[in-house]
């Protein structure tokens, strides 16, 4: 059966069987994820683009210099050697 995906508009094959469990809404499990995150409580736009914003531009955003956030700390501790 065809469907028109509900996040991104793509058309797509969903089988019968899983339009009535309630599946196949999405064409693929990323766009499903979003679904996912778009549907919880409390999700706001605004903030998931400021976050990614700042996440994809961090070095910029201090200086110039990678930052030190920690994880080497937390690699050390985690390791078996």
């Amino acid at each position: 059966m065809k469907r028109k995906c509900d996040i991104c508009g793509k058309l797509y094959e969903a089988d019968k069987r899983n339009i009535k469990r309630g599946w196949g809404l999405c064409c693929s499990k990323s766009c499903a994820a979003k679904k996912r995150e778009r549907s919880r409580p409390g999700y706001n736009s605004v903030t998931v683009k400021e976050n990614n914003y700042l996440r994809e531009n961090w070095v910029e955003l201090h200086g110039g210099e990678d930052v030190d956030d920690g994880m080497d700390f937390l690699c050390e501790c985690g390791s078996r050697e």
